[in-house]
C-alpha cells in the first residue's frame, strides 16, 4: 500500500462493502482506535480509523442466481428466452458501504514476512486496520441487538477495493479529535486487489464428472451409510472455506478438529470392526470427552508408530496446535488468527496422513480397513501393493458382503450401545 513519495501524514480512504447490510443510518460516522500502540512508531500512538457508514439500493446479490434459474427452466422447457429490457424484473437489494479513512502504511512491510497479506499487524498495514475496525462495529451491532448478519472479514470482503489518498490530514474546526474527511484533498480512485478464494461466480478447479465417476459415486456410498469416513471429509472441506473463502478462523479451527475426531474414532471402530469385536461390548471404549485417551492407548497396539502428544511429530503437532487450539476457542471464546487457523488445519491433515501411513503398514493385518480408506491406487503410490495385499484384493474381497454396509451395521450395534451406556 506504502507509495515512497508520500509523507507520514497521508490518508488512504477504502471503500469496503460489507457481505451483509446493517442498519446504522446512512451518513454516520465515528472515528476509533484499533490495536495496541506500534513500538516502531516515533509517536508511539494507537491508529485511528475514520469510519462513514453509507447505505445504497441496488441490484440484489441474489438476482444472477434467480436470472440463472429461468435461464435453466428455458432450456429445459427448449423455451427462447424472452428478449429486451429486463429491468423491471430487477430484484433490488440493501446494501451498506463503510467509507473508512486511515493514516497510510508510513513504512513499507515485505509480505513474504506476514506470509500473507491478512496476516499483517493492523499497527502495520492500513487496509487491515480498516477492516479490524469495521469487523468491531458489526460484532458490537450483533452482540447489542442479536442480529444474525455477518462479521465482515478480509476474505468475504469483494476482491476489489476502491480507494484513495489524501496529501494531508484536516481535522475537524467542530468536533475535537474528528477528521474533516469532506475537507481533505483525495485523489484519483485506485483499485486493491485482495489474495483469498472467494471469487463465488468462478467455478472452482477440480471439477471432473467424468474422469471422477467412480470416486464420486464411492463417495455417494459413503454418504448414504452416514459413514464417519465421509463425515470427517466433509467437516474437514467446512474447516477449509471457513478459513480460505470466509475468513472465520475460529470455526475453521472449531470444524477442523471435529474432523479429526471423527476421522479417529472412525478407524478405531472400523479397525475393531475388521477384527470382528462385539460392540455391544465397545461403549466405555468410545466414551465422550476420552478422545485424547483412547489415542494413547489404542492406537499405537493397533497400528504401531509414534502416537505420543509430546515427541514431535503429526500427533504432537494435532494436539499442541488443533486439539488444544479447539478448546481455547469452544471454552474460552478465544478469537485465533489465520495464521494460527491455517497451522491447525495442516495439523488435522498431516495427521490423516499418519494414520494413512500406519494403515498402509499394518495392511497385511487389516486388509478391509486398507482397501477401505487407502484403495489399491493409494497402496500402490505408497508402495505398499504387496503380493499378499493383491491376493487378498483378487481371491478373498470378491466373495465377502459388502463392506460399507456390514461396517455400517456394526456402527449402529455400536452407537445403541453407547445411548444405552448414557441413559445409565
Amino acid at each position: 500500500m506504502k507509495d515512497a513519495s508520500r509523507e507520514s501524514n497521508d490518508l488512504v480512504r477504502f471503500f469496503i462493502t460489507l457481505p451483509d447490510s446493517v442498519p446504522f443510518p446512512d451518513g454516520y460516522r465515528t472515528a476509533v482506535t484499533v490495536g495496541s500502540p506500534d513500538p516502531d512508531e516515533i509517536d508511539g500512538g494507537q491508529p485511528f480509523v475514520h469510519l462513514e457508514f453509507i447505505q445504497s439500493e441496488d441490484i440484489s446479490r441474489r438476482y444472477g442466481s434467480y436470472r440463472a434459474s429461468i435461464s435453466a427452466a428455458n432450456r429445459a422447457l427448449g423455451l427462447t428466452p424472452p428478449g429486451g429490457d429486463q429491468r423491471d424484473l430487477e430484484m433490488r437489494g440493501q446494501y451498506t458501504t463503510v467509507a473508512a479513512t486511515t493514516p497510510s502504511d508510513r513504512k513499507h512491510h515485505s509480505e513474504t514476512k506476514w506470509g500473507k497479506p491478512q496476516d499483517a499487524p493492523s499497527s502495520k498495514d492500513a487496509f487491515n486496520r480498516c477492516m479490524e475496525a469495521v469487523s468491531e462495529m458489526v460484532r458490537t451491532y450483533r452482540a447489542a441487538f442479536e442480529v444474525p448478519c455477518s462479521i465482515p472479514t478480509y476474505e468475504q470482503t469483494h476482491n476489489a477495493v476502491l480507494y484513495q489518498f489524501a496529501p494531508a490530514a484536516i481535522m475537524s474546526p467542530n468536533i475535537p479529535g474528528f477528521l474533516d474527511v469532506d475537507a481533505c484533498d483525495w485523489g484519483e480512485l485506485g483499485l486493491l486487489f485482495l489474495d483469498h478464494g472467494n471469487l463465488p461466480d468462478h467455478t472452482p478447479d477440480g471439477i471432473r464428472t467424468e474422469e471422477g465417476e467412480d470416486r464420486f459415486f464411492y463417495f455417494r456410498r459413503l454418504l448414504d451409510e452416514a459413514s464417519p469416513l465421509f463425515l470427517w471429509r466433509e467437516r474437514f472441506t467446512d474447516a477449509r472455506r471457513a478459513l480460505w473463502v470466509e475468513g472465520r478462523y475460529g470455526e475453521s479451527v472449531t470444524m477442523g478438529n471435529t474432523a479429526s475426531e471423527v476421522l479417529l474414532d472412525g478407524i478405531l471402530s472400523l479397525l475393531y470392526w475388521e477384527k470382528r469385536e462385539d460392540a455391544s461390548n465397545l461403549a466405555s471404549v468410545f466414551a465422550e470427552g476420552a478422545l485424547v485417551r483412547r489415542l494413547k492407548s489404542k492406537f499405537p497396539g493397533l497400528l504401531g508408530g509414534a502416537w505420543s502428544l509430546d515427541t514431535p511429530g503429526a500427533v504432537s503437532e494435532w494436539f499442541h496446535h488443533a486439539y488444544k487450539l479447539r478448546h481455547r476457542v469452544v471454552h474460552g471464546g478465544y478469537r485465533p488468527s489465520r495464521i494460527e487457523a491455517q497451522r491447525a488445519l495442516n495439523a488435522v491433515h498431516s495427521l490423516s496422513l499418519h494414520c494413512l501411513d500406519r494403515i498402509a503398514e499394518r495392511r497385511n493385518e487389516f486388509p478391509r480397513a486398507a482397501l477401505i480408506l487407502i484403495s489399491k491406487e493409494g497402496l500402490e503410490q505408497r508402495g505398499k501393493w504387496c503380493t499378499k495385499m493383491q491376493n487378498f484384493h483378487h481371491d478373498v474381497a470378491p466373495g465377502e458382503d459388502p463392506w460399507l454396509e456390514a461396517y455400517g451395521a456394526w456402527r449402529s450395534e455400536l452407537s445403541s450401545a453407547q445411548l444405552a451406556e448414557l441413559s445409565r
